[in-house]
């Protein structure tokens, strides 16, 4: 084994399990290479870093509601069944209002000066 085969070894290591024989071919090829015990050491450190700074992160919101999920299947079933423009699936799935209001900005162009 050479150290490239190594390299591409550990990187899947950390993805996947290595069977017995790559994991064996991978043992003996660390023993005699230095270059090559440092780039694991440092690859299990960063895997090991990534994984703490996921595991911190806080989730991005609560998803889809129920309204915005059922609107979506309505227009993809519209979509995927091949309905004709216009029919009254795809006017109701257009006359549908959204569970999420749009704000306005109708301020007053005076009333940004902070006057």
């Amino acid at each position: 084994m050479n150290d490239q085969t190594a390299i591409e070894l550990i990187n899947r290591s950390l993805s996947e399990p290595l069977n017995a024989q790559e994991k064996a071919d991978l043992q003996l090829h660390l023993a005699n290479s230095p270059q090559v015990q440092q780039y694991l050491q440092l690859s299990v450190q960063i895997q090991q870093s990534l994984e703490t700074q996921a595991s911190q992160l806080e989730p991005t919101g609560p998803g889809l509601s129920e309204i915005a999920r059922s609107r979506i299947a309505r227009r993809l079933m519209t979509e995927l069944s091949g309905l004709q423009p216009g029919s009254s699936e795809q006017r109701r799935v257009a006359e549908d209002k959204p569970d999420y209001q749009v704000e306005s900005d109708d301020q007053n162009p005076s009333d940004l000066s902070g006057s």
